[in-house]
C-alpha cells in the first residue's frame, strides 16, 4: 500500500468562487474536490446575486501540488470561476503570532535600560547585603 499524505490544515487553501446560479453547481464542485482528494472543511456564502453566488470553500490539501490540483479541477468546471485562492497557514503568519510581553511594567527609558542590559559577572550574583526577599 502507497505511503499517500493525508490532506490537512498544513495546507489548508481558501478558494473564492463565483458560481452560475443553476441547481447542482455547487455539487459538481464539491464532487471535483473529493475527486482530486481534497477534504472539505467549510462553505460559506459571501453574496447571492441573480445570476451567480459568491461562496468561500476551504480545503485541506496534502501539498502545494496536491492543492493546485484541487483548484485546477474546480477551475476546470463549466460556469464556475475561481476569482481567489488563499493560503491559510500563509495569511496566519502575516504580521507574526508570537507576542512578548514584559513582565514588569516598563515606565521609563532608564527601567527600559535596566531590564535589557546583559548581566555582567557582578550584578549577576546578589551582594552579602541583598536581601534573601524582595522588599514589597
Amino acid at each position: 500500500m502507497p505511503n499517500t499524505p493525508t490532506p490537512n490544515a498544513s495546507y489548508s487553501l481558501t478558494l473564492r468562487v463565483k458560481i452560475q446560479n443553476q441547481p447542482g453547481k455547487l455539487g459538481e464542485i464539491t464532487t471535483a474536490i473529493g475527486k482530486a482528494g481534497g477534504d472539505i472543511e467549510g462553505i460559506d456564502i459571501v453574496s447571492v446575486g441573480k445570476d451567480y453566488l459568491v461562496r468561500d470553500i476551504t480545503v485541506n490539501a496534502a501539498s502545494e501540488h496536491h492543492a493546485k490540483e484541487i483548484v485546477d479541477s474546480v477551475q476546470s468546471i463549466d460556469g464556475v470561476e475561481v476569482a481567489n485562492v488563499s493560503d491559510r497557514t500563509f495569511l496566519m503568519h502575516l504580521g507574526g503570532k508570537i507576542e512578548v510581553t514584559s513582565k514588569m511594567q516598563l515606565k521609563t527609558r532608564s527601567d527600559l535600560s535596566m531590564a535589557y542590559t546583559r548581566a555582567s559577572p557582578a550584578s549577576a550574583k546578589p551582594s552579602p547585603k541583598t536581601p534573601k526577599r524582595p522588599i514589597t
